[in-house]
């Protein structure tokens, strides 16, 4: 008989565990870009230096300016996300059980997959879920649950996947992304098809 699961995880996969957080590292936290600008050192001037003034020391060449010589211009590259980034959109077809027809005379019918066995696969593809949603998001600060639904088939083979997330991540890739590691997937053969549900919670 096909079912389908809620399945969750949570950095080490934990079923049950109501669905995944995952805590990315900032990557502008303490690291804002600081761009040196200094001006070229045209060589020595032909004016006699003033009288009491006292001559700032010239630099050898390839010794590092330090803070009085250098004008540091710091750069925030923070990504600016508007209501529209943020939305929350599905990508994908509608993932469906498919209709079946039993043969009573062959005794069999398959069985959908185990609670274990789903726990098993997603645990392997975990790194490359939580790399498409670092890529996708890459420096915009940004919260969100995110929600795969797809399906697996009675070969153990991934069908159709529906990804629910913000738009911002969307457009960045996650849905491709994300198709491509689950169907990395190491799903057993069971003769019947599981529609299974993955949730990950993004913080930032």
């Amino acid at each position: 008989m096909s079912s389908s699961f809620v399945l969750g995880i949570a950095l080490g996969i934990a079923v049950g565990a109501g669905g995944t957080y995952l805590a990315l590292e900032k990557p502008w936290v303490g690291e804002s870009k600081a761009v040196a600008v200094t001006e070229v050192d045209a060589g020595p001037s032909e004016e006699a230096p003033t009288p009491g003034k006292r001559r700032g020391k010239r630099r050898k060449k390839g010794q590092r300016a330090n803070a009085e010589d250098v004008g540091l211009e710091v750069i925030d590259e923070r990504v600016q996300l508007s209501a529209s980034d943020r939305k929350v959109i599905w990508k994908g077809p509608a993932v469906v059980l498919p209709e079946r027809n039993l043969d009573m005379s062959s005794g069999g019918g398959g069985r959908s997959l185990d609670q274990g066995e789903i726990s098993n696969a997603v645990s392997g593809g975990q790194r490359g879920l939580m790399k498409c949603i670092a890529d996708a998001r890459g420096q915009a600060e940004l919260a969100a649950t995110i929600t795969l639904k797809f399906l697996v088939n009675g070969d153990g083979s991934i069908g159709k996947l529906r990804v629910r997330a913000p738009s911002y991540l969307i457009k960045n890739g996650l849905h491709t992304c994300s198709g491509q590691a689950v169907r990395k997937m190491r799903f057993p053969s069971t003769g019947a098809a599981t529609v299974v549900t993955v949730p990950l919670d993004l913080s930032y």
